[in-house]
């Protein structure tokens, strides 16, 4: 009797998914051939090839893989002169390049630190050297190190890259098949991304149907299908987040405090889902929860500081500039939301919905909804304190696409019990959104688009 009802439990779970479930396949085969293809204007149009260093983080991330794979450490002073004589260490399309280095100069006693950027002008690069510390670029403030006296380490977290460095160095790879194994690596966890996308929307409380639908939201019609192919950590982040949001919205809560302590090491600020998590279960009255939640995100940033102590002789490693924070909270939410270049509803018009009937959702939903809607309102809170400027060189708002697959779910939840006639103007405008975003994410390695308004691919794809 029990086989039975195991069985009938496994076809009435196939049934509920089987179609759903071929949908998501069909949204993972577009994501890999929108991956592995770039569209030129000049003949051939489209070519074929595995996702590569471009421009901004990108080559500078690719930089501490190979010192991590070869070199077995974070120093990445002959690293980047190896780019300059030529070398793979930044991608093929910066050999040769004279790289502004995205570091900060350490002493040798690890008394001193300072970001490589805070010393020279990335604006200004020299054909000779500036001063004897041998940079190629002009001087904003003298260098107070002595030559020789220090090491270059990584200015952005090396978290991302180690976990690059240890997926591909059980190929063995040589230095020149480091950049399409991290391609190939790339293409995996936007499939994987989709694939847990799937599974937390089942347990927020979404159907099957709306799940995929969900899914398919994120994955064609917002920014993330752009950072799909990129090098930045925002994929990662979000492949990362979306267990942590399955095992709290279980109950899970020292499960869902390692995936966010994970991200935090990825980037400081992937941690304000813990910050929003803690906040509800005390809102909640489940103080125990609120408590181990914050014991691990504290034990895991703990971790972090000392290491970032150990290696770079600072507390916070951010990355290659530091935020400039803004005390104007009204103006920098309206230019993280409407802003031509970063903003929310001109990148994923789509998100309105959210604003306009997330009060409206059924009660059976309502637990996720909170726990996905609170951490969306925090990390838009942090970004009001940021000034515009510091959006992160990349296409649209950057610091917003890990949550991306979060943001679907509550489009989705929010749009039940809606007419008809909303649904197929939601619908339209979903539409819209994946006539901007394919063809960016096509011409993804024309950086000219980066912090431009969304439209200009589709234009440049309509006109050749």
């Amino acid at each position: 009797m029990l086989q039975a009802w195991r069985l009938l439990s496994r076809v009435s779970f196939l049934r509920a998914h089987a179609g759903p479930l071929a949908f998501l396949t069909l949204i993972a085969f577009a994501v890999v051939w929108i991956g592995t293809h770039t569209w030129r204007p000049v003949e051939p149009h489209l070519v074929r090839g595995l996702p590569r260093t471009v421009s901004g983080d990108e080559p500078h991330y690719l930089v501490i893989v190979h010192s991590l794979l070869f070199d077995h450490d974070l120093v990445l002073d002959d690293d980047y002169r190896a780019v300059a004589r030529g070398g793979p260490e930044a991608g093929s399309r910066f050999a040769g390049a004279s790289l502004d280095p995205h570091t900060r100069l350490v002493a040798h006693d690890g008394s001193a630190s300072i970001l490589w950027y805070e010393l020279y002008n990335l604006n200004r690069p020299l054909p000779e050297p500036s001063d004897a510390h041998g940079f190629r670029f002009a001087v904003k403030t003298p260098n107070p190190l002595v030559p020789g006296s220090y090491v270059q380490v990584p200015a952005h977290p090396p978290a991302y890259a180690a976990m690059l460095a240890a997926l591909i160095a059980p190929f063995g790879p040589a230095p020149g098949d480091v950049e399409r194994m991290v391609g190939i690596v790339t293409v995996c966890i936007a499939v994987a991304t989709l694939l847990a996308a799937y599974a937390a929307g089942v347990v927020a409380a979404l159907t099957p149907r709306e799940s995929a639908a969900a899914v398919a939201l994120f994955a064609l019609c917002s920014p993330w299908l752009v950072y799909s192919k990129s090098l930045f950590t925002e994929a990662a982040a979000a492949l990362l987040l979306l267990p942590a949001a399955i095992a709290h919205l279980r109950g899970q809560t020292a499960v869902a405090g390692t995936f966010l302590g994970a991200a935090l090491w990825l980037k400081p600020y992937y941690a304000l889902a813990g910050c929003a998590w803690i906040v509800q279960r005390l809102f909640e009255r489940r103080f125990r929860d609120a408590a181990v939640l914050a014991g691990v995100l504290a034990a895991a940033a703990a971790g972090l500081i000392a290491f970032n102590c150990t290696y770079a002789a600072t507390p916070l490693v951010s990355g290659a500039r530091p935020l400039t924070f803004t005390f104007s909270p009204i103006s920098g939410i309206s230019n993280w939301l409407f802003g031509p270049e970063f903003g929310l509803l001109v990148f994923a018009p789509w998100f309105a919905a959210i604003a306009a009937f997330i009060w409206f959702v059924p009660n059976e939903a309502r637990v996720g909804v909170r726990a996905l809607a609170w951490t969306c309102l925090l990390q838009l809170a942090f970004l009001a304190l940021i000034a515009p400027t510091d959006g992160g060189s990349g296409y649209g708002p950057r610091y917003m696409v890990q949550l991306m697959p979060w943001l679907s779910m509550l489009a989705v939840l929010s749009l039940r019990s809606r007419t008809r006639a909303f649904s197929m103007a939601f619908a339209a405008l979903a539409f819209v959104n994946l006539l901007m975003t394919v063809p960016a994410a096509l011409q993804y390695e024309n950086y000219s688009y980066w912090t431009r308004p969304p439209h200009l691919p589709l234009k440049k794809w309509i006109t050749g």
